[in-house]
């Protein structure tokens, strides 16, 4: 295949294999046949203008999670929580639309054209991909009629990062044209966010590549960098170059590929988090995101299964989970089980201010047991100064504050009952 400099190397304009002949009489025709055939497009035609497209199928073997939703009619029950969706509902993914486009340029003004709009849609056992190419800018209505055309057939979109760049782009785009914006009301599934709630501290980057690399264990080879793809773009318009449009072709097949695959892992681990996210740190991950979103249904089993394999939590995330559990009773309104949890922490030396707080918060106002509350709150306020005095920390004067506060108040209210009992 060879590396992209030789490629670079051996480009000649004038090279009969990388440059389309314009010798021949009928020089339009000449120009779209010979592209097709070098590309291995099709051709549609309409009010002499033209597109190229490109359809392919990607045969998909050996994923998991793809055969998972595969036996499951491709509907996820539990993805929409990992979205972010405030209605819970079914996703079907067959019927949901896969985008990305190669553009010349990510200003993203009236400038900036979709040159190519990659589209793929789940089959029963492979991915199809369809490519929309735009030989010629004039010819843009022609692409985005047929775009439209296929969006339409599909109450889903879904991209990587397109609710910032491609979907502002391709409306723009409808609008200049004078043409309907099917963008509009859509349910829009943006993999990119779903993705960093997951990865974003588990992995350098949440980029579609490293996500591949390091979820769906696919690492591409001599793969066209997309800092050069406006410009293969534009030698393709001015001097008829093909190799490296087809390498753009190939770049963006791989991205609608892996960004479909992708999905499929994501709609997998929002329905079994224990078998579809192998680390301890992804679970946790996807865990917080749950409680801090206070979706407590969908946090609740993934913190309860990691406390059942304990031995596999490191010791940091140890007071995370079991904080967040006694949380979700708490809002549950089952404080009983709330301080076990809480105390739980405390046994293991983890006097944490807000552990202390919640308990002495649960024995002061339910139990009545002031005693306790206080005890609490003065090993907290004990743990705190040597903290201090040994790294010399700073920021905690607010929490020191709000604990001597509460250790005030509970002394009162102690003496006042210890009062009333003698």
């Amino acid at each position: 295949m060879g590396s992209l400099r030789d490629k670079l190397q051996r480009l000649d304009p004038h090279s009969p294999s990388n440059r389309i002949s314009n010798d021949e009489p009928d020089v339009a025709f000449t120009w779209k046949e010979q592209l097709a055939q070098k590309l291995g497009v099709d051709v549609l035609e309409e009010d002499n203008a033209f597109i190229f497209i490109k359809e392919q199928l990607w045969p998909v073997y050996n994923d998991s999670a793809f055969s998972y939703l595969q036996e499951n009619g491709f509907v996820s029950h539990a993805l929409h929580s990992l979205l972010g969706f405030k209605e819970k509902q079914p996703i079907a993914l067959r019927q949901a639309v896969f985008f990305d486009l190669e553009t010349t340029g990510l200003a993203g003004g009236t400038g900036t054209f979709a040159f190519l709009v990659g589209v793929g849609t789940v089959e029963a056992d492979a991915i199809r991909v369809r490519q929309f190419l735009l030989p010629d800018f004039n010819f843009e209505w022609l692409l985005l009629k047929h775009v439209q055309l296929l969006f339409n057939n599909y109450p889903l979109t879904v991209s990587f990062n397109g609710k910032t760049f491609d979907i502002p782009l391709l409306a723009n785009r409808f609008t200049l044209n004078r043409m309907e914006n099917i963008l509009d009301n859509r349910t829009h599934l943006d993999v990119l966010h779903a993705s960093r709630r997951i990865w974003r501290h588990v992995l350098p980057t949440c980029d579609l590549q490293t996500l591949e690399k390091h979820v769906l264990g696919h690492e591409r080879v001599d793969d066209f960098p997309g800092s050069l793809i406006p410009h293969a773009y534009f030698e393709f318009i001015k001097n008829r170059q093909v190799w490296m449009i087809r390498e753009v072709l190939e770049h963006n097949f791989q991205d609608i590929v892996n960004m479909v695959l992708l999905t499929t892992r994501l709609a997998a681990a929002a329905e079994h988090p224990g078998k579809y996210l192998t680390t301890v740190e992804e679970q946790l991950a996807l865990a917080d995101y749950y409680y801090k979103t206070r979706q407590d249904d969908a946090a609740l089993p993934i913190l309860t299964r990691l406390i059942g394999a304990e031995d596999a939590l490191k010791p940091q995330h140890i007071p995370r989970v079991f904080f967040q559990l006694a949380m979700i009773f708490k809002r549950n309104g089952e404080p009983e089980k709330a301080v076990h949890y809480l105390w739980q922490l405390v046994e293991r030396n983890h006097f944490h201010p807000r552990v202390v707080e919640e308990l002495a918060k649960f024995y002061e106002h339910q139990e009545k047991n002031y005693a306790l509350a206080l005890e609490l709150v003065n090993r907290a306020l004990e743990r705190l100064s040597v903290l201090q005095q040994l790294t010399g920390s700073t920021g905690t004067e607010k929490v020191v504050a709000a604990l001597q506060h509460r250790r005030n108040r509970l002394r009162r209210r102690l003496e006042k009952a210890t009062g009333r009992n003698s």
